[in-house]
């Protein structure tokens, strides 16, 4: 049996795989290990189907070792939106008190943006039939997604100084009153015992 088209099959699916663990740039944030224990997993295979003694398990190994390059393509992709939502989540959580639509007006659709990827995520494990269309998709969206993720972490300065403006308007607001209360009270008093003498 011809082996070959199975192994061009098998090396062109690795390679997508790996291509997009480096272009999804998620490589040293942890958030690759699912989608390269894939990928080593492929290789055991891969190692299995060389060593076999007779060519139904050397197919057989092949096919698990093509099915874990597809799973590796499936996780990298995952990982890597779930990333960015943990980003923008990350940013809803600090800055749940402050209102981003005065920096970022746009901020909205940022937001929509974001949960077309969560959509995404939650159609694909619903659907998980068709993963080519899910990697071509996810592939355009995750591009969007870290877009929109960056532009918020570049809005951190800024909402971090109105928030300091704010708390800090609050605050000298705030004394000025017990500052009114406290002169207020004490005018009060002198007045009546003034009146009262």
């Amino acid at each position: 049996m011809d082996v070959l088209p199975q192994h061009e099959r098998l090396r062109a699916v690795y390679k997508r795989a790996e291509d997009a663990i480096h272009e999804l740039g998620i490589e040293g944030d942890g958030v690759d290990t699912l989608a390269i224990n894939e990928l080593r997993y492929a290789g055991n295979h891969i190692l299995r189907s060389l060593t076999a003694t007779n060519e139904t398990t050397r197919v057989e190994e092949l096919d698990r070792a093509f099915a874990h390059c597809q799973r590796a393509l499936y996780e990298a992709y995952d990982s890597a939106l779930f990333y960015q939502l943990r980003r923008f989540q990350k940013f809803r959580d600090d800055y749940r008190r402050t209102s981003i639509s005065d920096v970022v007006p746009n901020y909205i659709q940022l937001s929509k943006e974001m949960m077309r990827g969560k959509a995404l995520l939650e159609r694909a494990r619903e659907e998980s039939s068709n993963r080519e269309d899910y990697y071509e998709e996810a592939k355009g969206i995750y591009a969007s997604m870290a877009e929109v993720a960056d532009t918020l972490d570049s809005a951190r300065d800024e909402l971090n100084k109105t928030a300091r403006d704010k708390s800090r308007t609050f605050w000298l607001t705030a004394l000025t009153a017990l500052a009114a209360a406290i002169v207020g009270g004490v005018v009060t008093t002198l007045g009546r015992a003034l009146i009262g003498s």
